[in-house]
């Protein structure tokens, strides 16, 4: 979810998605190859900030609102929509990647590892298993890599027990990651990352 300014996305009849907004903001940074199709504005040499908060849709921003009246402002934007299936792993890849499920193949919390003998296991997503690749389960560039190759400075401010995991590498790989374990510690992280 993105506050940005007044304005709207250019096509509100659109649904647009994860992939659509982080190819977008990419896009405004000069990333060649990105699509901006929610016509955000050009930010080429300048700095966006992305604030992602796991599990928060529409119905959940509902109830905060009342709470925190600054996400109230949401409501004057567009919404997006998440991918199918609307997991942690499929979404966060889609919004590493700015490809649909369907092309970056992480399709759900749980998949099932090919030719990983009888039964097959299953990989979860979120606690990976070090046996399987990373690079070589999800081999779609992310936007990260993509951008640094650029020249653009890329940060990714998280809980620093996802830093190394399989997951991260997977999905989220290429840049900079900084841990942090309170939110406080987010908030200077990010600062210093937009300087």
């Amino acid at each position: 979810m993105i506050i940005r300014g007044q304005g709207y996305w250019k096509d509100r009849a659109v649904a647009y998605l994860l992939s659509d907004l982080s190819q977008s903001i990419f896009a405004t940074l000069g990333v060649s190859n990105c699509i901006n199709s929610l016509g955000l504005s050009n930010n080429e040499g300048q700095r966006e900030c992305l604030l992602l908060v796991d599990g928060m849709g529409v119905n959940a921003l509902e109830l905060v609102s009342k709470e925190l009246p600054i996400f109230s402002q949401v409501k004057n934007h567009s919404q997006l929509q998440a991918t199918f299936p609307s997991t942690t792993s499929a979404s966060l890849t889609s919004l590493g990647t700015g490809c649909a499920v369907g092309v970056h193949g992480m399709v759900g919390y749980t998949m099932r590892v090919p030719n990983s003998g009888t039964p097959e296991r299953l990989l979860n997503a979120l606690k990976w298993d070090e046996r399987v690749d990373p690079y070589i389960w999800q081999s779609e560039a992310t936007l990260f890599e993509r951008a640094k190759k650029q020249g653009v400075k890329v940060s990714h401010i998280a809980a620093k027990r996802y830093q190394e995991t399989g997951f991260t590498r997977a999905a989220l790989r290429g840049a900079d990651y900084y841990g942090v374990n309170q939110v406080d510690e987010m908030v200077d992280q990010a600062k210093s990352a937009l300087s």
